[in-house]
């Protein structure tokens, strides 16, 4: 009930901000008050023009028109309430799905996470065993997700360092392999990667999407590549899911994000960054992220006999980056922190 209310006030205020938007366009056509036509002829010629003209007021629109009486009708409370309700419906419906789905495919809680004090082959089965609860996952979700929703979502692969991301560009990754990344709305995009300040931009077939990598667990790439070698030279590697849930917690909690409204990311507490995870499958890079000054570290000026802050935003992108990419082959740009952040990407 909190949550219809919330959201039943915020699509109230959305509506009275485009009403109050269409008044200011059509100022006196919005009031409403009928007002009769007058002319006024001009020497010389033939036809006069309407004086209401003077008033510097466009004719509304069919399409203006349209969506005022539209607005005007959802105005009225019974029908926001109505509107939300039936989201809020749709959404409880897919994670209901997604439950079955997972009960009839024999879906059981589990965790197969090695330890310090695992044997190898207990190690094997193990990453075998998160392979297959993942594919559990993967098909359900699938099935019930809002592709058009996940199809909107921003999503980079961030690296634990420089070097990294520079094995990453020379070869060590292939587009056919499934990555992990944070999942962004565009327009919302705050701080940097949890796991480092460089990163690289990808688009491409989200096969799942939890608010909290923690409730997913997928494991490092390098794990499913030792137990499954020919993966990674046929169709690339697919990783797994280490922490499976109860079908029915699928249901009640927020775990996997199906559409916009099951949407609520995680954040870490140390870096303030989102600690959401996307597996992003068949991927295109589309940019990669370098620090800029306000992620590193203040230098010692010598003149000025003080700390100041690092050099310009893009040396670090011409001189170190740009000519890796050209050897690569990818004609994608570079671009710091600030710049990705201030970007829309509507």
């Amino acid at each position: 009930m909190y949550t219809m209310n919330i959201l039943q006030e915020y699509m109230a205020l959305l509506i009275e901000k485009e009403l109050r938007t269409q008044k200011d366009k059509y100022p006196v056509a919005m009031k409403g008050e009928p007002f009769e036509v007058e002319w006024e002829k001009v020497p010389g010629e033939r036809k006069g023009y309407r004086k209401d003209f003077r008033l510097g007021e466009p004719r509304i629109s069919k399409y203006d028109k349209k969506l005022i009486n539209l607005l005007r009708k959802h105005m009225k409370e019974s029908v926001v309430r109505e509107y939300v309700r039936s989201l809020l419906v749709e959404d409880v419906t897919r994670r209901k799905q997604l439950a079955q789905d997972l009960r009839l495919a024999g879906a059981k809680e589990s965790s197969p996470i090695p330890s310090a004090y695992t044997s190898h082959e207990e190690y094997v089965q193990l990453v075998k065993d998160a392979r297959s609860g993942g594919r559990l996952l993967k098909k359900a979700f699938a099935k019930n997700a809002d592709r058009a929703f996940l199809d909107s979502l921003v999503t980079v692969h961030w690296f634990y360092s420089g070097q990294t991301m520079r094995q990453f560009i020379g070869g060590s990754f292939s587009s056919k392999d499934e990555l992990s990344t944070a999942a962004y709305l565009p327009g919302e995009i705050k701080g940097a990667g949890k796991f480092g300040n460089y990163g690289i931009l990808i688009k491409g077939h989200i096969t799942l999407l939890a608010n909290d990598m923690d409730q997913i667990y997928t494991g490092s790439t390098d794990a499913y590549d030792e137990v499954f070698p020919e993966r990674k030279k046929q169709s690339g590697t697919n990783k797994g899911a280490q922490q499976i849930y109860e079908p029915e917690g699928y249901e009640e909690y927020k775990i996997l994000v199906l559409d916009k409204e099951d949407w609520n990311p995680q954040y870490s507490n140390r870096s303030a960054s989102q600690n959401n995870e996307a597996l992003v499958d068949n991927w295109s890079p589309m940019a990669i992220i370098v620090p800029d000054s306000s992620n590193t570290a203040d230098i010692w000026d010598e003149d000025l006999l003080k700390m100041e802050p690092a050099g310009p935003d893009t040396a670090e992108a011409e001189i170190v980056w740009q000519p890796l990419l050209d050897k690569a082959g990818l004609d994608i740009p570079v671009m710091t922190h600030k710049e990705f952040t201030s970007r829309g990407w509507n």
